[in-house]
């Protein structure tokens, strides 16, 4: 679903830009052959519906492309900061452990990996690691075992009181959410959105993503 979107528009509007980055204009065109790539790699690495995939990274372009790229072969995905505390990454990744894992090639990220990495991956010339880290947490297994065509996004509270819960939304909800955020905020094709906060969090990824993206 969110991949067609996109698709539709790229094939519309090819040039028009997708994302400005403080190094590079990004034309849906251009998002769109990252994501196709990246679900490639995905599809050869062996994930699908059954896999979750932790995405732990701090490149909002590359966050959002792995997302779409996911969400085309429906692998669950589950948004993690890659700023939290080593004690709180491991807590988390222990509690919602995933089969396959995004990380930074520079190990900057807080919290060791469970795993073989099996590719280094490359998204607008950011480079990061794909890790099979094996067996996934029981919680996943009403989303893994469901025969529904749904692809489903994970995202995680702020933990400020306790340990941050998994909030888990399919992709057409947080479609329709974003459009119609988009639309009450009157927002058209032509605006430019500053998207100051990170895509691993509920209002970045909604509202700097979803309900600009795809308002073509």
């Amino acid at each position: 679903m969110l991949f067609e979107r996109i698709k539709k528009i790229s094939e519309t509007n090819p040039d028009s830009p997708a994302i400005l980055t403080e190094q590079e204009l990004i034309s849906y065109q251009d998002f769109l052959l990252e994501v196709e790539k990246l679900a490639n790699h995905f599809k050869k690495c062996g994930l699908t519906q059954e896999t979750p995939l932790a995405i732990v990274l701090g490149k909002n372009e590359v966050i959002w492309t792995a997302v779409v790229a996911a969400s085309y072969l429906n692998v669950p995905v589950m948004l993690v900061d890659p700023n939290l505390k080593e004690a709180e990454m491991n807590q988390i990744m222990k509690m919602y452990q995933t089969c396959f894992e995004l990380r930074e090639t520079n190990g900057s990220v807080a919290g060791e990996y469970k795993g073989d990495v099996i590719q280094k991956l490359n998204c607008f010339g950011n480079e990061f690691l794909l890790i099979n880290s094996g067996m996934t947490a029981n919680c996943w297994n009403e989303y893994i075992g469901s025969t529904e065509d749904h692809s489903y996004i994970v995202l995680l509270t702020s933990g400020s009181t306790k340990v941050p819960s998994a909030v888990v939304k399919t992709v057409k909800s947080i479609v329709g959410d974003g459009e119609r955020i988009g639309h009450s905020l009157g927002i058209v094709p032509s605006d430019r959105v500053l998207c100051a906060a990170p895509v691993y969090h509920a209002f970045g990824l909604i509202c700097g993503c979803f309900a600009t993206f795809l308002l073509y």
